[in-house]
């Protein structure tokens, strides 16, 4: 009972967080429209709002640890009997690095209130919103540490695999390497900053195999081997500036209002609509059911930003429909996995603003810059669509086509979609809104609209605020991690030595982008789209960029890439969001072959883009002339 009551109060602690967060995001719409009409704006809302998040975010974080929403790789965990070694590691691991991140914002608050800091409009003194989120950390660091004495006692084995006491081997062989990497670093045994940077590299990815959190792993690795290498006293400043730097970060914060935006949507049902609206156009034809799946992941993407979010959404407003009209289950199933992957490259994408975060590069260039990819993503999944109905006409009969009222209706229904995405995206590449205004703008309208369809329940906004709470709060935990390590990095000046290794191996640049691409390929398949890209952005992209290409067009690939490996074995994230939804009806592997096709779509797709870095940067550069 006592733990029951705890974990409805964290997790109304964070549902009333999501609440602040979009109290922010409906405080900016009146700014905005103050703004621009009354000429009337709210006066230090932006810098007020940096703090009201950073400390909304660490209001998430309890939650998110008790849930375990962390980006792990669990292939390894997975197919052992006894997954509790690996468990009571990751956890301690965990523990230790909030605990770090506790303790140095805590160390910084004191510095700040010390030196009497304010705000720079509203002469606010700024101690007291960072004492907020200290409190909130702490509070994360006792419930991460309940998760550790749940995992060192729970009785429950698990029956998963036949592989004995393996977990425990594995456990003991990542502590054992790292704690002999870190003896040799902290010893000096290893005095060149290269060699500490590929020790570091080992370290990470052993504790990633052990199954300990993306976030976690990168950090503990990016503060005790910068430490190493500028003592301790830096490494642990370096938590106390990073960690307060992305939890006030405006650009940061628009993750959690595109995510706010993309729940409220579809609660208000804005994805039946847009499939209706497809299906009155396209059903009609062979294969047109499939094409209408494919058009509306794709314009819910617009509105949603992510994958696997896209997938499930879809997939339950489609899936019974789409199947009892005859066409076949794989085919139907490996249309919604693949169009699912056009969440995260359409615009707005969560994963394209953590890519900036992390590099530097501008939120809207990017968003900019995967239209054209994304169109032809569309374009290459009707292709295909079409190539396997012309083929196997059995598997897609002709439907009735749709009268013209039912034509117009559906597409009078569909105005709320092409409001919000309209004003969203159009405000954004129009230079009306910065990134943050128009995720706030696109959370206050999708509210709106989700209230005044009478479906948003109280259980429905429940959901919602909770989903985007626990996945806010890990999504800033990656982008701390990140930072850590891409501090430590930089330092180890490893970047430079990769362009110093690519300069003397005398490797064209064209064969770097085809070995880069096929390490993305190969990452995209057994890590999801975040964590492939947060482990190797760091020291990768300043690689790309020194052989001569575009980091935008870069980072569009990159997504484009590690996106097919949400449909591709073994891990394929989307097929097993799909499995979920169908239940016992459809096995994996049926899926996984209903796939197929559109993997080798996407092998071409990846190969013209590559090939044709034109099609990624037209519009970017058409834009800004």
């Amino acid at each position: 009972m006592k733990n029951q009551t705890g974990l409805r109060a964290l997790e109304w602690l964070a549902i009333a967080n999501a609440g602040v967060m979009l109290l922010v995001a409906l405080a900016t719409c009146v700014d905005i429209v103050g703004r621009h009409f009354f000429d009337s704006p709210i006066n230090g809302l932006y810098e007020a709002s940096a703090y009201v998040m950073a400390i909304a975010v660490c209001g998430c974080l309890p939650a998110g640890f008790l849930l375990q929403r962390h980006v792990t790789f669990d292939l390894i965990s997975r197919a052992l009997r006894d997954q509790r070694p690996l468990l009571i590691f990751a956890s301690f691991s965990t523990l230790v690095f909030i605990a770090l991140v506790f303790w140095r914002v805590s160390q910084s608050t004191l510095q700040l209130q010390g030196d009497g800091i304010t705000t720079g409009v509203l002469n606010w003194p700024v101690a007291p919103f960072w004492w907020g989120a200290t409190v909130l950390l702490g509070l994360s660091v006792l419930v991460q540490f309940a998760v550790l004495i749940r995992n060192l006692f729970n009785a429950e084995t698990p029956e998963r695999a036949t592989m004995g006491g393996t977990g425990t081997w594995i456990a003991i062989a990542a502590v054992a390497l790292s704690a002999l990497a870190a003896w040799a670093i902290v010893t000096r045994s290893v005095q060149s900053p290269i060699t500490v940077a590929l020790i570091g590299l080992g370290i990470m990815y052993v504790l990633v195999a052990a199954s300990v959190p993306i976030a976690v792993a990168m950090g503990i690795v990016g503060i005790f081997a910068f430490a190493a290498i500028s003592g301790f006293n830096a490494a642990f400043s370096m938590v106390g500036s990073e960690t307060t730097s992305v939890l006030a970060s405006m650009d940061l914060a628009s993750v959690p209002l595109f995510l706010l935006m993309g729940g409220f949507a579809m609660a208000g049902g804005l994805a039946a609509d847009l499939y209706r609206l497809a299906f009155a156009f396209l059903g009609h034809r062979r294969g047109g059911l499939c094409y209408a799946v494919i058009t509306s992941c794709a314009a819910f993407g617009a509105i949603c930003g992510s994958s696997v979010a896209t997938t499930a959404t879809i997939g339950r407003s489609t899936l019974g429909e789409v199947q009892s009209r005859g066409y076949a289950p794989k085919l139907v199933a490996g249309t919604i996995a693949a169009g699912g992957t056009l969440g995260a490259l359409i615009p707005p994408s969560v994963v394209l603003i953590v890519y900036a975060i992390l590099t530097d590069l501008s939120i809207r260039d990017l968003f900019i810059a995967a239209v054209v990819p994304g169109l032809f993503a569309v374009a290459m999944y009707f292709l295909v669509i079409a190539i396997v109905v012309t083929l196997r006409p059995e598997q897609a009969p002709r439907s009735a086509p749709q009268p013209w009222s039912e034509r117009r209706a559906a597409l009078i229904a569909c105005w709320r979609s092409v409001l919000l995405f309209g004003v969203v995206l159009g405000g954004l590449y129009g230079g009306v809104f910065t990134t943050n205004e128009a995720a706030a703008v696109g959370a206050g309208i999708a509210f709106i609209f989700a209230f005044a369809s009478g479906r948003m329940t109280r259980k429905a906004l429940v959901e919602v605020l909770t989903e985007t709470s626990a996945n806010s709060a890990m999504i800033y935990l990656i982008v701390i991690g990140a930072n850590l390590f891409g501090y430590f990095i930089t330092v180890a000046e490893f970047p430079q030595a990769l362009i110093d290794a690519f300069k003397n191996a005398q490797i064209s640049p064209a064969t770097l982008i085809i070995m880069l691409m096929l390490l993305y390929l190969a990452l995209g398949c057994v890590f999801d789209t975040m964590a492939a890209m947060v482990i190797t952005v760091p020291f990768l992209s300043p690689l790309v960029v020194a052989a001569g290409f575009d980091p935008v067009w870069w980072g569009i690939m990159v997504l484009v890439l590690v996106e097919v490996g949400m449909i591709t074995p073994p891990i394929g994230m989307n097929v097993f969001v799909l499995k979920g939804v169908v239940g016992p009806s459809l096995s994996l592997k049926d899926i996984f072959k209903g796939v197929m096709p559109f993997i080798g779509g996407d092998l071409i797709r990846i190969a013209i883009l590559g090939a044709f870095p034109i099609l990624t940067l037209w519009l970017p550069h058409m834009l800004k002339q």
